[in-house]
């Protein structure tokens, strides 16, 4: 069905292009049959049909890296943490909440890049790859934290007897404790992403939410005695600023949580007005 001869060439080259790393040629060849197939059945479902043959498409030195990852191979698990860890940092900081949690994200990616790399076919770069399969790790991650929260929560409730039931008292406690544990999901989701949110706003705006929200002064009094403007003008900054901050947050939260526009304004429908008190901060 493939060219025997140019994947055994392409063996000899990539095993060429890394010294030290070993692969069994058996093992290689098996790799780059089913990435072959794999690209064969996409372009023969595809509306334009590819002008070159899919073996020449294939990044098979890459590959052959894949390989000896999957494999377990200690030289080539070295050279892909030391060749990629900044860039790995770097790609999930984009999407991360903080660069603590960058660096952790890229320090248990690298850890698990055994089991990781065996989505990589070859139709791409490493670091192409890469690129793909970060950005939905750190979603994940913050998924996955969410859902830890919320159990937490759930648990919380339960031990402290603190869920009455629709019949003892006609639904209002239990619809109470839904509430509650509504809050306590979204605080968490927008309490780690406002932090980055801010930084979307002009200095000017960031301090008059500290002011206003984590010291809690008024708008009068931020008008008087911090810009000395009016006190409509500083409402009107206000409403403005958290105009901005509400659309940041839903960018950074339908990208990292892939929620929906529905989910994201019922969550700040529950917190406005509570500001970063809200989200104890």
């Amino acid at each position: 069905m493939f060219d025997v001869d140019t994947i055994r060439r392409a063996y000899v080259e990539a095993q060429a292009a890394w010294p030290g790393i070993l692969v069994a040629q058996e093992a290689f060849e098996a790799r780059m049959a089913d990435s072959l197939a794999r690209w064969k059945a996409r372009d023969a479902g595809a509306a334009h049909k590819p002008k070159s043959d899919a073996a020449l498409r294939v990044r098979t030195s890459d590959l052959y890296f894949a390989v000896a990852l999957e494999r377990g191979d200690q030289a080539a698990w070295e050279r892909f943490y030391q060749d990629n860890f900044d860039f790995v940092r770097n790609v999930a900081g984009k999407f991360a909440a903080s660069a603590e949690d960058a660096e952790e994200l890229a320090q248990q990616f690298c850890s698990t890049i055994q089991e990781r790399i065996r989505g990589y076919a070859g139709w791409c770069s490493l670091r192409g790859w890469l690129c793909t399969v970060l950005p939905n790790v750190v979603r994940d991650h913050y998924r996955r934290r969410s859902k830890e929260v919320s159990l937490d929560a759930i648990e919380e409730e339960a031990e402290e007897g603190e869920r009455p039931t629709a019949q003892s008292d006609g639904g209002k406690g239990a619809e109470e404790t839904r509430s509650r544990l509504d809050r306590s999901r979204c605080a968490e989701m927008l309490r780690m992403l406002l932090r980055e949110a801010l930084e979307a706003l002009k200095p000017q705006w960031r301090d008059l939410m500290f002011y206003r929200y984590a010291k809690g002064l008024k708008s009068r009094e931020i008008a008087e005695a911090i810009f000395r403007v009016k006190e409509d003008v500083v409402s009107k900054w206000i409403k403005k600023a958290l105009a901005k901050l509400e659309k940041r947050i839903l960018h950074l939260a339908t990208i990292r949580y892939r929620s929906n526009r529905l989910e994201i304004t019922y969550c700040l429908g529950l917190l406005r007005g509570e500001g970063f008190g809200g989200l104890g901060l």
